[in-house]
């Protein structure tokens, strides 16, 4: 591992998430080093295999430290079952490579690129990675400060943290806390918006993340998306009607345009953001730019009483290009379409009540 100089070497730390390191070749040199590390010293690295190393790298929650094509260090995150807590793991250093500050800077990109991440937790035994985690601005806590399901999740190589003699001696615990509340009310992020087609994100990964936020966002908040099929999503982005909002690298925000059969008209959906990234204008930035990019349809937005943003938006700041209008006023065959929940859609109880239709009319 490392200690606390400063990078003596000319470095890159990069995310290896659709890169030619993304490989079980890869995966394999990390794994072979974190079984000598442990073979060697005292510490409290958990052995990982190849397979679950690669899995890592491809749901881009890992670092690795690059230099001359030649690959140096290695960290990840490891994502609790506790909502927005993780814990930094299987931080390594080539043998030949420590003492020079690699591990600092991959701990401490890591901690930039995940920094809407609630709380990041570290263990440490060794002196040299204690001062590293420091040096990135971690703090040392006591183990028994952390709620009781963070201590069972962290506490994976003694599940009995009352039984364990090294917490807080040997092992100690290092914590980032970051200020989540603050993100979208005093602080701005700062985000790109792309088209995914013909990109490193138009693939069934980004695919399989979008939707798993929907199922999400409808379990947790009930929201009033429709569940997409990986398969769905991906096809929309290789026909370029999506929409991604990326920050640091990381994918925080996604929306796409349903083509109806009714020519001419489209509809605004699957529209969702990173919970971590909510409250920072990232969805209606999403939902401005789809609507712009496509002055040659009407395209309907469908919302219903929680939507008070785009509500905001419309109707006090202005900011979108669309208007209410009632369900009956569109194109028949476009109302029919959006209507998808309810059949007939001359019979549903919600339309103009619950359920609301925003509008943005084509260009002449």
């Amino acid at each position: 591992m490392n200690g606390e100089n400063e990078p003596q070497t000319k470095i890159e730390v990069i995310n290896p998430q659709m890169t030619k390191w993304c490989t079980l070749e890869t995966a394999t040199q990390i794994a072979d080093w974190i079984k000598e590390n442990v073979k060697d010293n005292p510490t409290n690295m958990l052995l990982k295999s190849p397979e679950e190393i690669l899995e890592q790298m491809e749901k881009g929650l890992s670092r690795i430290a690059i230099t001359d094509n030649e690959l140096y260090g290695h960290i990840t995150l490891w994502k609790y079952s506790i909502e927005d807590c993780a814990e930094v793991g299987s931080l390594i250093v080539h043998p030949k490579h420590c003492n020079k500050g690699i591990g600092t800077e991959l701990i401490k990109k890591l901690s930039e690129d995940f920094s809407m991440t609630s709380m990041i937790i570290a263990t440490a035994k060794a002196g040299n990675a204690k001062k590293a985690f420091l040096k990135a601005g971690f703090k040392t806590q006591l183990f028994e400060s952390l709620s009781g399901p963070i201590i069972k999740e962290c506490c994976v190589c003694y599940n009995n943290l009352g039984k364990c003699s090294e917490a807080d001696k040997e092992c100690r615990l290092l914590v980032k806390e970051n200020k989540k509340k603050e993100i979208g009310k005093t602080q701005k992020i700062q985000f790109e918006i792309i088209n995914p087609q013909g990109t490193e994100w138009c693939n069934l990964e980004t695919a399989k993340t979008i939707s798993t936020w929907i199922n999400k966002a409808n379990e947790k908040d009930h929201a009033n998306l429709l569940p997409q099929t990986p398969e769905k999503i991906l096809k929309q982005m290789e026909e370029g009607t999506t929409l991604l909002a990326i920050c640091q690298d990381q994918m925080i925000g996604h929306v796409t345009l349903w083509m109806y059969k009714a020519p001419g008209w489209a509809e605004r959906g699957s529209l969702v953001v990173n919970p971590n990234s909510r409250r920072a204008g990232v969805g209606g930035a999403l939902t401005k730019e789809i609507i712009n990019r496509f002055p040659k349809l009407n395209i309907i937005v469908i919302l219903v009483e929680k939507d008070w943003w785009v509500d905001y938006l419309v109707s006090k700041q202005g900011l979108l290009p669309v208007s209410f209008s009632r369900f009956r006023e569109i194109s028949e065959i476009a109302w029919k379409e959006c209507c998808f929940c309810h059949k007939p859609p001359q019979d549903c109880p919600k339309q103009d009540k619950e359920c609301k239709l925003v509008i943005r009319l084509s260009e002449p």
